[in-house]
């Protein structure tokens, strides 16, 4: 899903939706960038 998902405020926002829209099981992915190392570490 586009853009991609570089922060938890975003990971949490695609599971918001994707539990009120999705009729299948679903996954998302945090990616790691040089920009938010420090939050995926917290």
């Amino acid at each position: 899903m586009s853009p991609s998902t570089t922060t938890i405020e975003a990971l949490e926002q695609k599971y918001a939706i994707a539990a009120k829209h999705s009729a299948a099981n679903y996954a998302f992915y945090l990616g790691a960038t040089e920009d938010n190392l420090e939050q995926i570490k917290r």
